[in-house]
């Protein structure tokens, strides 16, 4: 299976440095432009199924993309953004500096009342092996978000909190990995966002 990893477009909350987390925002006029100039960028993939995060942000992207074929994105809670509890709708400066205060890596911190970006990609990646045996061999359209997909990538290869920020994720952006019966998860393309320029 080739998982075809697509992120939201943009959002109020990405241009003023706001922590969204599972806070339910919708895609500002930007964000739609871009769904539609990704959907047109993977308008020739033979999509067998669609899969989105069940936030509208992500949701709408992902059905955006889907129309062209045909496809209307089964939502599931699993494919969420990392939840950052307390620090949701807040500057993303404030989560920065509790990372920073964390005694020891910071892919395992929990905020209160949230889970940790370890915790989140494993929420992730084990909806995604339930997609990929259900899907042998095809080409699924999966939407998500960009915490949460980081963290998917960090732990398929054993990264670090301290090799998060090494890792660019832009909105609307497709990455592809697949499925290796001997290897696991591939990293086929990553923030690949040609159609944007």
């Amino acid at each position: 299976m080739k998982a075809f990893l697509i992120r939201h477009g943009e959002t109020q909350h990405n241009n003023d440095g706001t922590i969204t987390g599972q806070i339910d925002i919708s895609l500002n006029d930007r964000g739609l432009e871009q769904a539609e100039l990704l959907a047109e960028r993977l308008s020739d993939i033979d999509f067998m199924e669609a899969y989105s995060s069940d936030l509208e942000r992500t949701f709408r992207t992902t059905e955006i993309v889907a129309e062209k074929h045909g496809l209307r994105p089964k939502k599931s809670k699993e494919l969420r953004e990392m939840g950052f509890g307390v620090f949701e709708d807040r500057h993303k400066s404030e989560f920065r500096q509790a990372i920073s205060d964390f005694d020891g890596d910071s892919h395992f911190f929990t905020p209160e009342g949230g889970e940790s970006s370890n915790d989140a990609a494993e929420r992730f990646l084990e909806k995604m092996n339930e997609i990929k045996d259900n899907h042998s061999g095809d080409n699924v359209l999966i939407g998500g978000h960009g915490v949460v997909l980081k963290s998917v990538l960090m732990n398929i290869f054993g990264l670090t909190g301290r090799d998060y920020n090494r890792i660019t994720l832009g909105n609307a952006s497709v990455s592809v990995l697949e499925w290796d019966s001997e290897l696991g998860w591939k990293l086929v393309t990553w923030n690949d966002t040609a159609h944007m320029k």
